[in-house]
């Protein structure tokens, strides 16, 4: 187990709820913390009556979308001076523009259940002045569907988490991946029938 890891399960059965959110916040918002453990771990808790798990759920969908909203937030209102003061030029980012406005949804539903990339397309979404509608919509839904599973798959697996922590990481991340195709396939699908 690494250090990290050990270290912040220390800090959940010493501090419970205040290291929880406090994990899940900044996990969320930019440091490489190991969320999804943390989420299978605290389910573990729970079924030992640690935590109380339907608090815990809602507390860390609340928690995480406030990280997401923050972020966004964040670069959508200095986004444009960020990049002055780095000189990076707002036409490097256009062609980042295109990509997000055709799958700004899909985006961001898919980078909270598979991958460590959610704070950037928070940044990325603020920056692009992406709906808030839109964000907030697709931000909760996959900030819904994570944490749910892994809080539900550490409740079921309780000491025997870490055990089945490698598996329950690589299912997410195929059945994120099949969203992903499946998404793709029918947007290629709907531009060829355009097209004729």
């Amino acid at each position: 187990m690494d250090y990290i890891l050990a270290t912040a399960l220390s800090y959940l059965l010493l501090y419970k709820y205040v290291a929880f959110l406090t994990l899940i916040f900044l996990g969320s918002f930019i440091l490489p913390l190991p969320d999804n453990l943390i989420l299978l771990a605290t389910g573990a808790f729970a079924s030992q009556g640690i935590f109380n798990f339907p608090l815990t759920i809602i507390l860390a969908i609340v928690v995480a979308m406030a990280s997401d909203i923050l972020g966004y937030v964040l670069t959508r209102k200095y986004g444009i001076a960020v990049l002055k003061m780095l000189h990076i030029k707002e036409s490097h980012v256009t062609k980042v523009h295109r990509y997000v406005n055709d799958y700004t949804g899909i985006t961001i539903f898919i980078t909270r259940i598979a991958g460590p990339f959610g704070p950037a397309v928070n940044f990325l979404a603020g920056f692009l002045k992406v709906s808030w509608q839109k964000f907030l919509l697709f931000d909760f839904l996959g900030n819904l569907v994570d944490i749910v599973v892994y809080m539900v798959a550490g409740y079921i697996l309780g000491n025997y988490w870490l055990d089945y922590s490698g598996q329950i990481g690589t299912i997410v991340a195929v059945l994120g991946s099949a969203i992903l195709i499946i998404f793709v396939v029918i947007h290629l699908y709907n531009n060829r029938k355009k097209i004729k």
